[in-house]
C-alpha cells in the first residue's frame, strides 16, 4: 500500500457499502446506488481523478428482533463490516485509495479492521451529529450505528469491539470528534465523551467550531494527524442541521452544522497529507426523493477531493 491519494497519481477506489443493518430503519442500503446515480463516478473523472468502481458489499435490510433489544440486528452488522472488510482491503492491495459510501455507519469499523490490518496505524476524524459513544448497556435503543465509536474504542459488545485485527482497534487518542451537538446525546454517551477529552483525546462540537468551522477542523486534523500513522475521515450526514440538507437519516432540526460548514470541515480533514480513505454515511434516499441532496452530497465528495 502506498501513501495517500497526492497529486493525481493514485486512482481512487469506490466500495460500496449497501446497509441499514445497524440502523433505526430501511432505506440507507440504497444509499450507495443514490449516489452513483447523482453521477459520482463522472463528476470524480471530470475532475481529472482516475476512478476504480469496486462494486457493492451484499446487501443488508435493517431488521429489529425483540430478541436482541440491547444490540439489534448484531449478525447481520458483523457481516457487513468483514464484507467492507475484504471490499477495503481489495482497494488497498490495488493501491487504490478507499472512497467508501455506504449505508450506516457500522461500516466504519470495517474500514478501519482493513487498515489496522496493514499496520497503518490508522486514526478516525468522526464527523457526526452524535459521537455514537453509547453502548448495549447503555443505550436508549439498542441501535448499533449509536455505538459505532465505542466498540472502535473496544466498549460494548465483545464480538463487535473484538472484530478487528486489533483490540481496541483504536487507541483513545487515535479518534477526533467533530460537529456533534450535544443536546443529541443521552447521560452516559456525554459522560464517556468527557472521559475521552479527560484522557486526552481529541473532540470540538458544532457550537465550538464555530465562527471558522474550517480553521477548527484543520487545527484538530493535524493534532490528529501526528499522533496517527493514516487518517480516516467519516462523513456521518446527520452532523448537518435538516433543515439545510433534508438527506440525513436522523434529521437534527436547526442544530448541528449548516451544510457549507460540514462541506469546509470535510475540506480541511481531506487536506490532510496523511488523508488514507473517505468514509460517507447515513444518507438515506428515502428524505430525498427529488434526488436534489445525493447531487449536492456528490458535489461536495468531489470538490474535497479535487483539491488534493
Amino acid at each position: 500500500m502506498r501513501g495517500p491519494l497526492r497529486g493525481r497519481d493514485r486512482a481512487i477506489g469506490i466500495v460500496g457499502v449497501p446497509t441499514s443493518a445497524g440502523a433505526h430503519w430501511v432505506g440507507q442500503e440504497r444509499a450507495p446506488g443514490a449516489l452513483r446515480a447523482a453521477d459520482l463516478v463522472g463528476q470524480l473523472e471530470g475532475a481529472g481523478l482516475r476512478v476504480t468502481d469496486l462494486g457493492d458489499t451484499p446487501l443488508a435490510i435493517a431488521h429489529q428482533s425483540p430478541s436482541s433489544r440491547r444490540a439489534q440486528n448484531l449478525e447481520a452488522v458483523l457481516g457487513v463490516i468483514r464484507s467492507t472488510v475484504e471490499l477495503v482491503d481489495r482497494a488497498l492491495q490495488a493501491d487504490l485509495f478507499p472512497l467508501v459510501i455506504g449505508g450506516d455507519c457500522t461500516i466504519t469499523l470495517g474500514v478501519v479492521s482493513a487498515f489496522a490490518s496493514t499496520g497503518a496505524d490508522p486514526g478516525v476524524a468522526y464527523i457526526d451529529g452524535s459521537p455514537d459513544l453509547n453502548t448495549p448497556d447503555d443505550s436508549p435503543t439498542g441501535i448499533l450505528d449509536s455505538m459505532g465509536a465505542s466498540h472502535l474504542l473496544g466498549l460494548g459488545d465483545p464480538r463487535l469491539a473484538r472484530v478487528g485485527p486489533t483490540y481496541p482497534m483504536l487507541a483513545e487518542d487515535r479518534i477526533a470528534f467533530f460537529g456533534y451537538t450535544p443536546e443529541a446525546m443521552n447521560p452516559a454517551e456525554a459522560d464517556r465523551l468527557s472521559e475521552h477529552v479527560a484522557r486526552g483525546g481529541l473532540a470540538c462540537s458544532a457550537s465550538a467550531a464555530r465562527p471558522s468551522v474550517g480553521a477548527s477542523a484543520r487545527a484538530i486534523g493535524a493534532a490528529l494527524a501526528a499522533r496517527a500513522g493514516t487518517i480516516i475521515v467519516q462523513l456521518d450526514v446527520d452532523a448537518i442541521e435538516a433543515v439545510d440538507f433534508p438527506g440525513a437519516n436522523v434529521p437534527q432540526f436547526n442544530t448541528g452544522l449548516t451544510f457549507a460548514e460540514a462541506c469546509q470541515a470535510l475540506d480541511a480533514f481531506v487536506d490532510d497529507p496523511k488523508l488514507g480513505a473517505i468514509v460517507i454515511t447515513e444518507f438515506n434516499p428515502d428524505r430525498d426523493r427529488a434526488g436534489e441532496h445525493a447531487g449536492r452530497l456528490v458535489r461536495a465528495i468531489v470538490d474535497s477531493l479535487r483539491q488534493g
